[in-house]
């Protein structure tokens, strides 16, 4: 999962709503029409042009906007945040329309995988007690389909243009929220297997964003077997790369044995950048410098009191052959 940076796409000129006659100008002139009418059977087309389908891919990168694995061009969902023809409430009461006039709204519009956009009856690893870190493998319905959960249910129907901006999303919005602050991945065995778990991140004060958080993991079934079983192979790989590193330099320590190991690693951290995990293997790259920069400080190349200024050499390495710098973040795995 990573922050999508939505103005780094140029908007597709048929969602342009400074064009009058741009495809979207002309649905939300037409459903209006149907809306006077009485009529609750509006059509929808001006998001599945071509050229949407495409700014939309470029998002991410051809990754879903929720999981963040690579979606092959065929399987590629153009998923509205909220809901366009039919809302479902938490408590499976249909709101139809829903946020019609969303429905060619630029901003409401992202990449998605079957998975977390169709979803089905999936076997999930579900929390049984968050605070004691116990997990089950159950079998449960997944997928965001026409969900949209807001905060206590509070939702002004009938649903009309502005009133949206009353209510309290539940679902992570990868615009708005920052996956950083929202979740945190676990390495976890169950059953003789062993898992990346995604939960909401132990540091939220805030108990709204708590709800956000845990309501999107089970809704979008974000911890499927298949799906946390990739994650953890990414991190293992990772970890074995990590003691390759040390176990070279053990054996034959100087500076530039130490550079290109390290830039090995990042590289291969970095594959993420034609694959699936690209948030994860961002923080990964960060666990790496850190790792790296401790090894510098075991072999007394660097003081401890260096480290900051290490760090921010290494982070160049990272920018020039990885992915580019996140924040630091901790999450146990290196």
């Amino acid at each position: 999962m990573i922050k999508i940076e939505r103005e780094k796409v140029c908007k597709p000129v048929s969602l342009d709503l400074s064009r009058e006659r741009s495809a979207a100008n002309n649905e939300l002139r037409n459903n209006a029409v149907l809306l006077e009418r009485g009529d609750s059977e509006l059509s929808f087309s001006a998001y599945s042009q071509p050229s949407v389908k495409d700014a939309v891919k470029e998002l991410t990168g051809s990754r879903c906007a929720y999981c963040g694995i690579m979606i092959l061009r065929s399987d590629v969902s153009i998923e509205h945040y909220r809901p366009k023809g039919l809302v479902i409430t938490s408590t499976s009461t249909k709101i139809k329309p829903g946020y019609h006039w969303l429905a060619p709204i630029w901003e409401n519009l992202l990449p998605s995988c079957d998975f977390c956009n169709v979803g089905g009856l999936h076997e999930v690893i579900d929390f049984i007690n968050l605070a004691a870190s116990e997990y089950a493998k159950v079998e449960s319905d997944i997928g965001k389909k026409n969900f949209f959960p807001v905060l206590n249910e509070d939702r002004v129907t009938p649903l009309r243009p502005g009133r949206e901006q009353q209510e309290y999303p539940l679902l992570f919005n990868p615009c708005n929220d920052d996956p950083i602050e929202l979740f945190s991945y676990y390495p976890i065995a169950l059953d003789g297997e062993n898992y990346l778990v995604v939960k909401p991140n132990n540091n939220l004060e805030d108990d709204d964003l708590k709800q956000r958080a845990e309501t999107t993991i089970r809704l979008l079934g974000l911890n499927h077997l298949e799906l946390a079983h990739e994650r953890y192979d990414r991190i293992r790989r990772c970890k074995l790369a990590v003691s390759e590193m040390s176990q070279v330099l053990e054996a034959n320590f100087n500076e530039n044995t130490f550079k290109s190991r390290t830039v090995d690693i990042l590289e291969f951290v970095s594959s993420a950048r034609n694959g699936s995990f690209i948030g994860l293997c961002q923080r990964l790259a960060k666990n790496v410098i850190i790792a790296s920069v401790r090894l510098l400080v075991d072999h007394e190349l660097v003081d401890e009191m260096d480290d900051e200024a290490v760090l921010d050499d290494y982070i160049c390495i990272l920018e020039e052959y990885c992915i580019g710098y996140v924040a630091p973040v901790d999450i146990g795995i290196l």
